[in-house]
């Protein structure tokens, strides 16, 4: 027989830009969704009544309570009755600041909708730099270079990293040349896979998910114990980051998420399989005299989806000798020679496990979606899948519940 689990309430504290708590939205914040997604930043939308004092009236600052750039949301979980992390206390699981608000009015009343993001998009904002402080020189890209001497026409980068350590490296420039980012560097960075990279005026977003998308490296955050969450502190820092080879763990003995299966822990299930971003053809064209080309193909995907190309320039590489380019399209039909492979399930609300506290970005999990009793399945999942999301919708009524979990099968 499955446990029952009992609601899960939250509370949301707007505060200034360093996180200093100024008003509480408790009672008036609905519509709250809350997303995190593996690797990328966390997302939460909600709404409000514009004419409630608690959003609207001036701050010591001079901007309303309730305003964009300078004001950080931040979200506290209750913690379940009989969980070992803080049991009954609350626990922060999102912090970011106020990125938009649209208020919309009718005969009525008027509403603000509200989003805001966790400082990993703040990194969208932000280039990739030298050491020095650097992006904007020709001659010298930002490049980190792994075990081999790099041709002397366009210098020597930096020895060679781990993808986890060059994230770090990218930050931590940022931080000291262009300012606060709200992240705290003092989480866990192991040494990854060594890469060859190299930017040319790329953001730093950009670069992070050149790394994590060759799935040798992930990206943890974490509160100041080491579970996830983030960081509740006044000195705008919000989040702890680190950089680990592989986030999470297997979870396929305890947590099963089954559609039409025994003992039915999902409610809805959803599968997407689709070409759109399958290429088996990688062509990349590098910045020569000679119009020098690297490829990567495989026959096996060829003969059963037809040809299916992309080409690109690197602008970064000049040398033909480099052999980045080639790593480079060999990683990109890695990932992109098979269809995608999708799968989202909605976890019945009471009797399937909980995030954060049974399972979380990263983990392995069962899911299964069987040809029997009924309804009946296209064809039937079964097996060991990784979460790479997480969809959370929060009622002041019934507290949390799982909206999407996008799973995708294991390697």
């Amino acid at each position: 027989m499955m446990p029952t689990y009992p609601p899960v309430f939250w509370r949301f504290v707007l505060c200034n830009k360093n996180g200093k708590p100024i008003s509480m939205l408790d009672g008036i914040a609905s519509d709250v969704h809350l997303d995190f997604i593996l690797n990328r930043a966390a997302v939460m939308s909600f709404s409000v009544p514009s004419e409630d004092p608690r959003v609207n009236i001036l701050h010591t600052d001079g901007d309303p309570y309730l305003d964009v750039g300078d004001r950080v949301m931040k979200a506290w979980r209750k913690t379940p009755v009989g969980s070992t992390e803080t049991p009954g206390g609350w626990e922060l699981k999102f912090a970011g600041r106020v990125w938009s608000l649209e208020d919309t009015g009718d005969g009525d009343t008027v509403r603000t909708s509200v989003v805001c993001f966790d400082p990993l998009k703040i990194l969208e904002k932000r280039v990739c730099r030298n050491d020095d402080g650097t992006f904007w020189d020709d001659q010298k890209p930002v490049e980190f270079w792994n075990g081999a001497v790099y041709p002397a026409v366009i210098g020597r980068p930096e020895d060679g990293s781990s993808g986890a350590k060059i994230i770090k490296k990218l930050i931590q420039r940022t931080r000291d040349h262009a300012g606060p980012v709200h992240i705290n560097l003092s989480g866990n960075w192991e040494d990854t896979q060594g890469m060859t990279l190299s930017f040319d005026q790329a953001m730093v977003a950009d670069a992070i998910a050149t790394i994590t998308d060759s799935l040798t490296c992930d990206l943890e955050v974490t509160d100041g114990g080491g579970s996830p969450g983030y960081l509740n502190a006044y000195d705008g820092t919000f989040m702890r980051l680190g950089g680990v080879a592989r986030l999470g763990s297997d979870k396929t003995a305890t947590v099963k998420f089954y559609y039409a299966k025994t003992p039915f822990t999902a409610s809805e299930y959803t599968r997407t399989k689709t070409l759109d971003t399958l290429a088996n053809a990688i062509h990349f064209m590098i910045k020569s005299r000679t119009g020098h080309r690297v490829s990567a193909e495989d026959d096996t995907s060829q003969d059963d989806y037809l040809v299916m190309e992309e080409v690109a320039a690197l602008t970064s590489f000049e040398s033909p000798d480099s052999p980045y380019p080639q790593k480079l399209a060999d990683i990109q039909l890695a990932l992109r020679k098979d269809p995608r492979d999708i799968v989202t399930v909605l976890p019945t609300p009471e009797s399937s496990s909980l995030p954060w506290n049974d399972y979380w970005l990263g983990d392995t999990v069962s899911v299964e979606a069987a040809s029997t009793p009924f309804p009946v399945t296209r064809q039937t999942v079964s097996g060991a899948q990784r979460i790479y999301g997480i969809s959370l919708a929060i009622d002041d009524d019934y507290g949390e519940h799982v909206t999407d979990l996008i799973t995708t099968p294991t390697d």
